[in-house]
This record gives structure tokens, sequence and C-alpha cells, in this order.
């Protein structure tokens, strides 16, 4: 299966890849649907085969004996990969460039540079004392939103001083790791474009042309313009079923 037009989108939490991936969305060529879970689909495609080898080696064992050839290594991977174009360009609802967004994709890199080895990978960037604050704040958020889950979101804080400095100076250093693996990865890549959320905000017509040229997409000055006043917070919290999400 062609995966032409089709790419990835990821970020350390709590980046602005929501925004990135709404704002994707919203030109009229390009197609990029909410947070998927793309691990689950890999965990169960591995356990699918697992039981299929196994059925294969119980049929062997009853019949000819003649020995199994069992399914995995590339074949699963390239299971793995067509299922996830033909996800992509199934929800895409006829748009020529569509992707997927799962930040989890950025802890598995180097397995999706070789699964996906051509196809544009874009990766969403942020200050890491900024990124920090805003866990903070939407850990707190959410445990005040989902009481029977408030323990889990305040785990999420922990840190050694028990204090919000503390967690900033915890969550920076955690940060500044993620950057230093990101790239030794993506050095001298072409299909990795990294992007960071405060330059895409501060001129957001200029940020999306950058990377809906990188995809592939039309860049004409309706489509951006467009794009750029649709996604002022204002009128993407306007639009959500959760306006809190986009004032945090």
């Amino acid at each position: 299966m062609s995966d032409d037009g089709f790419f990835l989108l990821f970020g350390p939490p709590k980046s602005g890849t929501t925004f990135l991936q709404r704002a994707l969305d919203l030109h009229p060529r390009v197609s990029c649907p909410s947070e998927q879970n793309l691990q689950a689909i890999l965990d169960n495609i591995g356990d699918f085969f697992d039981r299929y080898n196994h059925m294969l080696e119980v049929a062997d064992r009853r019949a000819s004996g003649q020995g199994v050839r069992r399914v995995g290594g590339t074949v699963a991977r390239d299971i793995f990969a067509a299922t996830l174009t033909a996800l992509s360009a199934g929800l895409a609802g006829g748009k020529p460039v569509h992707g997927l967004k799962d930040n989890l994709i950025l802890n598995n890199l180097p397995f999706y540079l070789t699964v996906f080895p051509a196809c544009p990978k874009v990766c969403l960037v942020r200050n890491p004392v900024d990124r920090a604050v805003s866990i903070w704040n939407a850990n707190q958020q959410l445990a005040a939103e989902e009481p029977e889950n408030a323990d889990g979101h305040l785990a999420r804080l922990d840190n050694p001083e028990g204090t919000f400095e503390g967690f900033v100076e915890k969550s920076v250093a955690e940060t500044a790791e993620t950057f230093r693996r990101l790239a030794r990865v993506a050095a001298d890549r072409d299909d990795i474009l990294v992007t960071h959320y405060e330059a895409l905000t501060a001129d957001r017509r200029a940020g999306l042309g950058r990377i809906f040229g990188f995809l592939g997409a039309p860049t004409d000055d309706a489509t951006l313009d467009t794009v750029a006043a649709e996604t002022a917070p204002e009128r993407m919290a306007a639009r959500s079923a959760h306006p809190a999400f986009f004032g945090r």
C-alpha cells in the first residue's frame, strides 16, 4: 500500500500538539484527526500473530509435521505500516494529505523511522519551563474535574521536594533529555521537521505555511489567511466542547 500523502505528528505532551493538529485539520486538503493510540494497534498486532503462530503450530502438529513458517518481524511491521496508512486515509474524508497524531511516537521514534523511512514527520517542541507549568496546571485542573482519578493526576506532579518549583526542575531535566535523544535521532534527516511552539504561535501564518509546505499541501495566501484566523485561541475555544482546554 502506498503511503503517499501520509504523515505523522507528535511531540512531548503539553507542547501544543493538539493546537497544531486542529490547525492542520482546518486546511481544505489536509486531514489530521484527534489523538490516536498507535501503540495499542502495534501491541494488538503482536498479540494476534503470537496466537496465529500458535494455531499454525497446533495445525502442523496434527497434520504433516512439515514445520511452521512463523509470521513476525518484517511481515508484522509491514502490516502495522499498512494499517496506519489505511486508518489515516480512511479518516481523511477524501483529503489527499492525511496524517495521524500520537505524542507517544516520540518515545519509540527509531522504530517509526524504520517503519516509515520517508513519510514526513512533524515534531512540535516547547520551552521546557513553559511546558512544565502547563503540565502542572493541566493536572491540577484534571484532578478537580475528575475527583475519581485525582490521585493519578496529582501523582504525575510528584517530585523529591514536593513543591511546584521542584516539579518544574524535574520536568525541565526530563524534557532536556528528550530533546537530546530527539537531536541524536533526527540529525541530518530531511523527513523530520522540528517546529518550536513559541515560533509557531508568534506568527501562526508563517509557521503553519512552513509546515503545510513541508507536508506538500498548498500554501496560497487565501488558505493561510483562513487557517491563521480560525486558529486564534478564542476561535478554537469557541468551537471546542471543552473550551477550558485552550485557557490553561
